[in-house]
Parts: structure tokens; sequence; C-alpha cells
């Protein structure tokens, strides 16, 4: 089935899938960083399903699964096929993005005898797939409601207060303990942490510094509903605030997790 029909019959699973289409800059972003253009059949599914979705496993979930491959595939092969996701161990599925009209499924085995294989199956196949996985289990799917969307922001920085002074331009933050404890690992990690109260929340925030890193870098994780996610993310807000401050920034994207 088209990524349309596919889209179109999750209606009947919309409080139990989550999916959060990307936008045009999203999809732009992504051509960017493989340095080439997407196939159409898979952007109309980014622009329609999205990178952070439940509903196919297996599948690229954020930004940096994405990556040029130039190290990894077959000499001359690198620019003629980009991942996709992978078969839940460590072979690569690929796509072609030198013939738009092949949408067959490939899979290079990393570890194997080195060759790119066709699977015998196409990208609408695996949409059929997929729906007809989710109407089998349907009564089995995890509500929504019980779903969050979790990362980790990394801070690259040696002061605190530029992380709190930054969050203070938009949100409420106060630091609740100040960065203590510290321990050294084997390879001369520093590591100490403390906790920040964020829009009321109490969380712990770590910092990490190396005689050899140009910064420490302060982490602190968050998570929220699916509803929020794709409404008025809080995440990306605070992201965005950071980036607006100059200060650098990492997601660390652990994906839709289910509240235990």
């Amino acid at each position: 089935m088209t990524v349309k029909e596919f889209a179109n019959k999750l209606t009947e699973f919309e409080s139990k899938v989550v999916i959060s289409p990307l936008n045009e800059g999203e999809i732009r972003e992504i051509e960017l960083i493989l340095n080439r253009t997407l196939p159409e059949y898979y952007k109309e599914f980014l622009r329609t399903i999205g990178l952070k979705q439940d509903v196919i496993d297996g599948l690229n979930r954020r930004l940096n699964d994405f990556d040029p491959l130039t190290d990894f595939l077959p000499e001359g092969q690198a620019e003629r096929y980009f991942r996709f996701g992978d078969n839940g161990g460590e072979d690569y599925w690929l796509l072609r993005n030198d013939d738009f009209s092949d949408d067959s499924i490939y899979e290079y085995e990393y570890y194997g005898d080195g060759k790119i294989k066709n699977i015998g199956k196409t990208f609408e196949g695996l949409l059929d797939e997929s729906y007809l996985f989710l109407k089998v289990n349907k009564d089995s799917l995890v509500s929504n409601s019980k779903k969050t969307w979790s990362v980790q922001f990394s801070i690259d920085t040696n002061n605190l207060d530029e992380v709190i002074k930054s969050i203070r331009n938009e949100f409420q933050c106060n630091l609740s303990r100040e960065i203590g404890n510290m321990q050294v690992s084997s390879a001369g990690v520093i590591s100490s942490k403390g906790s920040i109260t964020l829009e009321g929340v109490e969380i712990a925030i770590k910092k990490q510094e190396y005689k050899d890193w140009d910064t420490s870098s302060f982490y602190f994780n968050w998570n929220e509903s699916i509803e929020k996610m794709n409404t008025n993310s809080f995440i990306k807000r605070v992201e965005n605030r950071f980036r607006k401050d100059g200060l650098k920034v990492t997601l660390i994207d652990y994906g839709i997790q289910i509240l235990e």
C-alpha cells in the first residue's frame, strides 16, 4: 500500500500508535546530512509518519541515525544507497537513491560477506506487513497515554550558571543542590552531580570533565507526554532556547518509552 493509504489505515489505531510528521525543513536537514536527495515515497513517509514513531520497528528514529556510510558500505556503493533502518541487529536496511523507481529494501550484513542484497521486500510491502501486525495485535497495543518521549540534554560549557541563565530566559529554573560527589573513572573522566528545579520539577544534573576536553559537559534528562511532543514540545523549546543563547547542546534521543 502507499504511504497515504497506510496513514489512512492508522486512524483505527490512533490512540495506540505514535506518529510525529516532519516538516519540509527537517526533511531537508536529513538530505543535507546525507548530501543527496531522498526518494519521494520516503519523503512522503517522513512528512506523514515521521521519525519518532512506533508503528514500524527498526526504522531510523533520530536525525543522528542518518549517516552517509562512506566508511561502511563497499567501495562505490555509499552514493547509491542510504540507511533507513536495520533488522534489529547490526545489518543495515538500505534504500536506493540513484533509482527512485526501485523501492526495494536492501540489506548489508556488516559482519557477513560484505555484499548488498535485495531482501525480496519493497517499502510498500513493509507498510502492508506493518499494518497486518498492528491489526493482529490491536488489543495488546499500549495506549499513547502511557508513553513518553525521553531525552537527555548535553550542554558543553564549564559554567553551570550559563545553563541555568539560558533556561531562565524562558522558563522557571533554580539550582537545588550544588554540584558535588566527585568521582574519577579509570580513564580519568571526572564525574559529579547536583540537582536543578525545572518548571517545579527537581531533576538530577551531572557534570563530566576531562583534561583533554575543551569544555566540561552538563547532562540532565527530561520526558514529556506524546500529546505534548506533538503539540507544544517543552523539549524542543528548551533545546531552541539553548541554541538561541549560543550554547552548544546535543539532544540524546532515547525515543518513545513506555511508562512503568
